[in-house]
């Protein structure tokens, strides 16, 4: 049997021929079809903002190959090749999927070579890089995946700033903001002069399916959200894998505007740290199926954080943390005295932070009564709204601190010992040494953070 390479080789020497045969014949021509365009101008990056522009649309006639003639006349054609059949075969015989999956696959190829022709890229080093890459994606190896991620509440100092290796957030530029579609597509009509970014990130990833893309770059975003306290929302995301199989995706976007309560900025001076805490803390971060999976304590706690980013109502967004709160510091069976027990417990813990105690313990209680209040049905006298506000940022820190702190000491420490050990630290100089040392010794990222 010949090996498969060969006979993709043949069977894209084939399509060539036929390709370039039929365009000399007039088989196959190219049709004008409508599009819109959108053009940006007056572009402006604003800190703390993002971009403003003006935009404006135009209807143009673009000429295309006619797909249909190509799908009725060329494929035909290539599908009596026998260099076609042999290389169904194989692909049968070598990777023992159905005759179905066989056919969509050689397909896929066919088009992807039919493409280069076309566009005269038909070279013998391209038609390589097809073969090789349609033999990548048969073995079922990692891909790899370009994605731009258009994300909001995160604002640049400069222009770029690289978080990883192979990822990088950089400001939108009017090429992000303009585009060219079918006239009466849908993005064509639902203008994305609305949804503007402020700012993009890129990412080159390694990885076997999409799925596994998704979930990674949920938690590069989750990850984002902890590195300072930013209420950042993920857009539209387009990804291009190097596949042969797999097509070019446009996913997701501002759907529905959620507040950008707390922004946050990143510059140049931040790229040494921000590298250092996504490495650690990405991989700890409990996303699957891109979404956050509630499976314990720090889930519960970092979901109710997820959800507290994006309350309007300052009130919620209290109650939210202070729930977080509770799921990372108080057991399950305890009933008494919750709000004393869950100051103490918090403001032991930021203490070693550099936090004053007293002053997050009489915070913790304050939003403990408010929480409770609320949850029992009552309303927050206007006159206290204001300080109210003021809580709910402090707790929110308060809550993105301990979630870090948390999920670095994940599988050092069960969280019923550690409450015991913040109890004890209370009453004990042994126990307050045993706190600190148990802190210090496994928590360098979120040490980093407050220092």
């Amino acid at each position: 049997m010949k090996d498969l390479s060969r006979v993709l080789f043949s069977l894209s020497h084939d399509i060539v021929n036929i390709v370039r045969s039929a365009k000399v014949a007039g088989k196959i021509q190219k049709v004008a079809t409508l599009w819109i365009r959108n053009k940006v101008s007056d572009f402006k990056y604003h800190e703390g903002v993002g971009p403003t522009f003006s935009g404006s649309h135009e209807l143009f006639a673009k000429e295309e190959w006619d797909w249909i003639s190509i799908t009725q006349v060329i494929k035909p054609e290539i599908e009596k090749l026998p260099s076609y059949a042999d290389a169904y075969r194989h692909i049968l015989d070598i990777y023992g999927i159905n005759e179905a999956q066989a056919k969509f696959y050689v397909d896929r190829f066919v088009d992807h070579i039919i493409n280069e022709v076309l566009n005269e890229n038909a070279k013998e080093e391209a038609l390589v890089e097809i073969i090789t890459t349609f033999i990548n994606d048969l073995e079922g190896n990692p891909l790899i995946w370009n994605a731009v991620i258009e994300v909001e509440g995160l604002w640049l100092k400069d222009e770029e700033v690289e978080l990883a290796k192979g990822i990088k957030v950089r400001r939108p530029m009017p090429s992000d903001l303009e585009f060219e579609e079918p006239f009466g597509s849908l993005i064509s009509l639902f203008s994305p002069l609305f949804n503007v970014p402020s700012a993009i990130i890129e990412a080159t990833l390694r990885m076997k399916n999409l799925s596994d893309v998704l979930d990674e770059l949920e938690k590069l975003i989750v990850a984002l959200r902890l590195y300072k306290l930013g209420s950042i929302i993920r857009g539209r995301v387009m990804l291009r894998p190097r596949s042969v199989i797999q097509s070019q995706m446009r996913i997701g976007g501002f759907v529905e505007i959620s507040p950008i309560i707390y922004r946050y900025s990143l510059s140049s001076e931040d790229s040494h740290k921000i590298q250092a805490f996504l490495n650690k803390i990405k991989p700890l971060l409990p996303v699957s199926r891109g979404r956050i999976q509630i499976v314990d304590h720090v889930s519960i706690a970092l979901q109710r954080y997820n959800d507290a980013l994006f309350k309007s109502d300052f009130v919620e967004r209290l109650t939210y943390a202070v729930m977080g709160l509770e799921a990372l510091f108080l057991n399950q069976q305890e009933r008494e005295e919750l709000a004393r027990r869950l100051a103490q417990r918090v403001a032991k813990c930021l203490s070693v932070f550099g936090y004053s105690p007293l002053e997050v313990y009489e915070i913790i209680k304050k939003s403990y009564d408010i929480r409770s209040t609320f949850v029992h049905g009552a309303l927050i006298k206007e006159e206290k709204q204001t300080p109210v506000s003021k809580l709910a940022d402090k707790v929110m820190e308060y809550l993105r601190i301990s979630l870090l702190m948390f999920l670095e000491l994940e599988g050092k420490v069960k969280k019923e010992h550690l409450i015991k050990i913040i109890d004890n630290s209370l009453l004990s100089q042994e126990y307050q040494t045993k706190l600190e040392n148990l802190i210090k010794g496994n928590c360098e990222i979120t040490l980093m953070l407050v220092k």
